[in-house]
């Protein structure tokens, strides 16, 4: 949290981890946060589902203030359940307790293989919910993004300058299940597996910022880490 005055609200910077259902948990944490009158949303870092939750969060924001966050962030994760639905149905004779074939042969087979046609149906549910030029705008609520470069194994931190709907599925390309997404010529997939997220985009103006990270558990994160590739 950010430094606030006796007489006005106290500015929080979030850092939102991914972890799938851990970004469901997250969702309600930050419905509950949208309640309180005396707490502002500053910066949003996010990767994976967290980088899902923030761009619904700071959509929402922007383009209507703290209903339409929380209205935003309800039909990400009812999108999501809608789109997930088919492919769990598909998948559960697979499954353990079952057989445990899919669960088995998961990492023996590169995501190539079992989803050739380059399936990506977050592409779907992002379109939906996300404004790219309510992201791009210059406003009290900037978005960072993380991904992983997969030929580099470098994070890269996508601001508010370069963030777009491929950035965000990068966030969420889980390396098991879904091809590596591109941006510019190069291959990006989940930025959990390098940065979980990235905090220095949080602080870096304001060394004296504290930072709030909110996942299944609230605990805080190291202060400084190096910097990776940022663009």
């Amino acid at each position: 949290m950010s430094a606030s005055s006796s007489t006005g609200p106290t500015t929080v910077n979030l850092a939102l981890q991914g972890g799938g259902a851990h970004g469901a948990f997250t969702w309600g944490v930050l419905d509950a946060l949208l309640d309180q009158p005396d707490i502002e949303i500053g910066r949003v870092s996010g990767t994976s589902a967290g980088a899902l939750n923030g761009a619904a969060l700071v959509t929402g924001l922007v383009n209507g203030g703290r209903q339409a966050a929380k209205d935003n962030l309800e039909l990400l994760w009812r999108k999501v359940a809608e789109v997930g639905a088919p492919m769990t149905f598909l998948l559960l004779p697979l499954r353990k307790p079952g057989l445990g074939v899919w669960d088995d042969a998961l990492p023996l087979l590169s995501p190539y293989q079992t989803n050739p046609v380059a399936l990506a149906p977050l592409r779907h549910v992002l379109d939906t919910v996300v404004d790219l030029e309510a992201l791009r705008t210059r406003s009290d609520h900037p978005l960072f993004v993380n991904a992983v470069n997969v030929h580099s194994g470098l994070s890269r931190v996508f601001g508010p300058q370069d963030i777009s709907i491929e950035a965000i599925l990068a966030s969420a390309c889980a390396p098991l299940m879904f091809q590596a997404v591109q941006i510019e010529g190069e291959s990006y997939w989940d930025g959990s597996y390098a940065g979980n997220p990235m905090l220095w985009p949080l602080y870096r103006e304001a060394l004296d910022t504290d930072t709030s990270w909110w996942s299944s558990r609230r605990c805080s994160g190291p202060r400084h880490r190096p910097r990776p590739r940022t663009s």
